[in-house]
């Protein structure tokens, strides 16, 4: 339970710090974000490498920390831009906001469905593997029972 209202506070930050830095609002230091999406990507790898039991969880902790990546990014680029004939900072922050919060999306949504799709075929080959083992042991059976037992005093009349 602990766990995922930590990953809800740190998911509502990641949005509501995106939306902050898009509408200028506040736009925190680079370095500062970058801490703390280190300290998130530690989080995941953590989490990845002990294997959850929540796989819904670890798709929130590594939605959050897409976003973070990006308002890293942000800020990083409007901290150096210096070509203020062409854009502004903030201008270019956003654009570059868009662009990377739009790829960060596309790649968490693959992310997901790959990860559906191979749950998917892992059940499927699971199902295929137990069909394959009933029907070797039906085999197994039938050259076991190559034996022939007579019973004295029974007749049996195949037509």
């Amino acid at each position: 339970m602990k766990q995922t209202a930590f990953l809800f506070v740190i998911a509502a930050a990641a949005a509501t710090g995106f939306i902050g830095m898009y509408q200028e609002w506040y736009i925190p230091s680079s370095k500062a974000l970058l801490i703390i999406t280190v300290m998130l990507g530690t989080v995941y790898m953590a989490a990845v490498l002990r294997r959850t039991e929540s796989r819904k969880r670890t798709s929130l902790l590594l939605l959050s920390l897409s976003l973070f990546l990006v308002q890293t990014a942000g800020a990083w680029i409007y901290e150096i831009w210096t070509f203020e004939t062409f854009f502004s900072a903030a201008g270019m922050m956003k654009i570059s906001m868009i662009l990377l919060g739009t790829g960060a999306l596309v790649l968490n949504t693959i992310h997901f469905i790959s990860r559906a799709t191979h749950k998917k075929r892992s059940i499927q080959r699971t199902a295929k593997r137990e069909k394959n083992n009933s029907a070797r042991q039906l085999f197994n059976r039938k050259a076991a029972e190559k034996t022939v037992t007579v019973v004295l005093g029974e007749s049996v009349h195949v037509k």
